[in-house]
């Protein structure tokens, strides 16, 4: 079973309990760090600023169109200009937040276990059958060593007997011949 959930705004993809200090067995644990933030202002924060620049860029248009001077028009345009900036400014901040919050997702793969019990401190005989299999299975172990050890050295038996053998049979002559 696959369990989706959206977060507007994720922090991280991985959430433990503060007082778990070690991975859970067959738990994938896997981490985002594109955080959707920005260094001026929070997401909560943007909208309504954004509201109050075009309700102000309405304002300086209807202002715009009742001057009559060039002085006065030339003014409420360059102000109308920067107003108009700062609107696309947000707007353009306020479409990557919403872009970036709308690939925050979470799957969630959940699984009951079958037959499922928990783990408990073992009895003195567990420990005593437990440490037998343990060294049985060492046991075990070292005569599967042993056999491929003796495996590994026959071939170089068959080269270094003989040698040997000649080498023995050499020095046990020169002896003989040493004694007479």
């Amino acid at each position: 079973r696959h369990l989706l959930v959206w977060f507007p705004a994720l922090r991280s993809a991985v959430t433990r309990p503060a007082n778990s200090r070690r991975r859970i067995p067959g738990e994938e644990y896997h981490t985002n760090s594109n955080r959707a933030s920005s260094p001026t202002l929070p997401s909560y924060a943007r909208w309504p600023c954004l509201k109050n620049k075009q309700s102000s860029e309405q304002r300086l248009l209807s202002h715009l169109e009742k001057t009559g001077e060039l002085k006065d028009t030339l003014e409420v345009e360059r102000e109308l200009s920067r107003v108009r900036e700062e609107v696309e400014q947000l707007q353009g901040q306020l479409n990557l937040l919403k872009n970036k919050t709308d690939l925050a997702t979470i799957i969630l793969t959940l699984q009951e276990r079958a037959g499922f019990t928990p783990v408990t401190t073992p009895t003195f005989k567990t420990q005593v059958s437990r440490t037998f299999d343990d060294s049985w299975q060492a046991f075990g172990m070292f005569l599967r060593f042993l056999a491929l050890f003796v495996v590994a050295i026959v071939p170089w038996l068959c080269l270094v007997a003989p040698i040997l053998g000649v080498a023995w049979l050499w020095k046990r002559r020169r002896r003989a011949g040493d004694r007479r």
